[in-house]
């Protein structure tokens, strides 16, 4: 292995390791019914796979005469090898506290070490 490499490798074990959070990756897979209809049904694609999921705000949110609101963004870090396609519902687990679903609302930044996916929480339907 190579000086390039094995930092490489350093620097992956490193960010694993801020990895106290559990996430469960569902996708829509293409399926045929028996009257050969094309249909997408919802698959699990991971479970259980270690990441983390980070939390920070716009300081410059928006004020109404009733509410206050800072945006939040979401993002999810997990291992480069995790395919995650647009779409793609996450929920997400840190230790015995569920945090909630989310949806990926983008493309995911993949890089050597690590990758990072915006998420938009799912909103709870009445």
């Amino acid at each position: 292995m190579d000086d390039f490499h094995a930092r490489i490798l350093t620097a992956r074990k490193a960010i694993a390791s801020t990895y106290s959070d559990r996430c469960s990756i569902t996708g829509k897979k293409k399926t045929i019914d028996a009257h050969g209809a094309t249909r997408f049904t919802d698959t699990v694609l991971y479970q259980d796979e270690p990441c983390r999921l980070s939390f920070s705000s716009n300081e410059t949110g928006s004020q109404s005469v009733t509410t206050a609101e800072t945006p939040q963004t979401i993002t999810l870090f997990l291992d480069p090898e995790v395919n995650v396609p647009p779409g793609s519902m996450i929920s997400v687990c840190r230790g015995h506290l569920r945090y909630g679903d989310f949806e990926q609302s983008g493309m995911p930044a993949v890089y050597a070490t690590h990758q990072e996916i915006r998420l938009v929480q799912v909103k709870k339907k009445a």
